[in-house]
């Protein structure tokens, strides 16, 4: 201690002011970067949230003043989805349905004078789980096209029936040679919705 004393009287007085203005400095900086430094970064932390936060409960708020519009248009859905549910395939289970689309597509093509000679179909995806809604795909190929009037009828009826609807995702229709009423296949590649009860 004798030491520092002796070496602080041996200095210069501009030396000695240098010299303290450089230890306060240094315990300045010292304070700041320990303490000033992380409390005010903290600070901003919890202002960004407050300020967050207050964003989240002003949107809120302001779906709270719009309820009556967003229930009377839920209300407006679940009114289209029951008068759309007459056209879906209602069937226990996806077999069920499968099986109900292939009949229902042989039924229109009967009445409009043509017989399936090939079919197939799957469920392809669900749509969604409740109430559970399932895609169910079909493949069908169509004989004893021997007017050009039988298909436009049957694409007519697979439009316009009030049993299910149908979804058309591909069609071709191929002729023998340049008369295209005599010989033509007609394959289609047809979706619709089913209802299925189990899965």
């Amino acid at each position: 201690m004798e030491r520092i004393k002796d070496f602080f009287t041996r200095l210069k007085k501009r030396e000695r002011i240098l010299i303290f203005i450089a230890f306060f400095s240094l315990s300045s900086i010292g304070i700041y970067s320990l303490i000033v430094s992380p409390l005010s970064s903290s600070l901003e932390d919890k202002e960004e949230q407050l300020r967050n936060k207050q964003a989240i409960l002003k949107k809120y708020y302001r779906y709270l003043g719009s309820e009556e519009v967003y229930r009377s248009k839920l209300e407006a859905y679940n009114n289209a989805f029951v008068s759309l549910q007459k056209f879906f395939l209602n069937a226990e289970t996806e077999e069920l349905a499968i099986a109900e689309l292939q009949k229902t597509v042989k039924n229109i093509a009967t009445r409009n004078g043509l017989t399936v000679s090939r079919s197939n179909a799957m469920a392809r995806e669900v749509l969604n789980e409740n109430p559970p809604l399932t895609i169910i795909a079909g493949y069908f190929e169509l004989g004893d096209v021997d007017r050009v009037k039988k298909i436009q009828t049957f694409l007519y009826d697979i439009e316009h029936n009030n049993e299910t609807i149908f979804f058309v995702d591909d069609l071709k229709i191929r002729g023998a040679g340049f008369d295209v009423s005599r010989g033509t296949l007609i394959s289609a590649t047809l979706t619709a919705v089913a209802r299925i009860e189990k899965r």
